[in-house]
């Protein structure tokens, strides 16, 4: 049920503003690193799904980052909405780095769109 609310969360990024006549939207997917076993929570494989999805539609260009965090910070660079899925709490990317906290929040500054 989690995957279905999310994958409305991001077909509803994908289609609100982005048309073929603008400018390419960025979205990026960050997937944070396996926390669990095998078949449970599959960040990088969800992000991949969900890019997979977003592909055919014109004007998104979706970029995924895995790992907790893109290895090069210009992958930001640009992004009209940032999507992480990842372990929450204390083991969330964000809460482990304030340099983080402060990209994103930048980027919102700039209107992006942001979701965890």
């Amino acid at each position: 049920m989690r995957m279905k609310k999310t994958f409305i969360l991001l077909l509803g990024l994908s289609s609100f503003g982005f048309d073929g006549g603008a400018a390419e939207k960025k979205i990026v997917l960050i997937a944070g690193s396996p926390s669990h076993g095998p078949s449970e929570h599959e960040y990088r494989a969800g992000s991949l799904l969900f890019q997979k999805c977003l592909a055919g539609i014109r004007g998104v260009n979706v970029v995924v980052a895995s790992n907790d965090w893109p290895k090069d910070p210009s992958v930001l660079e640009g992004a009209a909405a940032v999507v992480m899925f990842c372990t929450g709490g204390a083991g969330h990317p964000l809460a482990r780095d304030p340099k983080r906290m402060q990209a994103i929040e930048a980027l919102v500054r700039k209107g992006a769109g942001f979701g965890t």
